[in-house]
């Protein structure tokens, strides 16, 4: 397990999608992103299929512990765009892409302190007849992932570089 993360809800899609490249070598896209996709993005974006991209789509509270921690539930998503390639169908790529991500993802705390078992894996079909138009299958495979939250301690003062970027060492204040 790794320490603490403070920037654990911006890097656990990154996170994630490294494990699932680590399944899937040969998927064309494989990243971390925030938010839905669908297919009008699709389109706007011109994905490179087959491709996985995971995403933290929300948070919401869990329960409470005793002391300063805070549980919350992350709601992820990881969406699976395939096309047809010589030999293999578009719909069975999916499949195929979709079911690893069955596997892989349930229990998994992907090696992160603070991060619980991903519990609660569905997946979803999202393939409709504009889907079919420009010769994509898309679907979602959901989870929630149980996250613990340490209270920041009153005064404490968020490092510069996780909202403003850039390596702001030996910065003058």
């Amino acid at each position: 397990m790794t320490a603490p993360r403070d920037d654990l809800l911006a890097a656990l899609p990154d996170l994630v999608a490294e494990c699932i490249r680590g399944h899937l070598p040969r998927l064309k896209t494989c990243e971390g992103m925030l938010g839905g996709f669908d297919l009008d993005e699709l389109k706007r974006t011109g994905l490179a299929s087959p491709a996985v991209l995971v995403s933290r789509l929300g948070v919401r509270p869990r329960d409470t512990l005793a002391g300063p921690h805070r549980r919350v539930t992350l709601a992820m998503a990881a969406f699976v765009v395939t096309r047809d390639e010589m030999g293999l169908k578009r719909d069975t790529a999916l499949s195929n892409i979709t079911a690893t991500l069955i596997q892989i993802i349930p229990d998994n705390c992907w090696g992160l302190a603070g991060v619980g078992p991903a519990e609660r894996v569905e997946e979803r079909v999202l393939i409709n007849r504009a889907a079919r138009q420009v010769t994509a299958s898309l679907a979602v495979v959901t989870w929630d992932q149980p996250v613990t939250l340490a209270a920041l301690p009153e005064g404490t003062v968020l490092r510069p570089e996780l909202y403003l970027g850039g390596d702001l060492e030996g910065e003058v204040t």
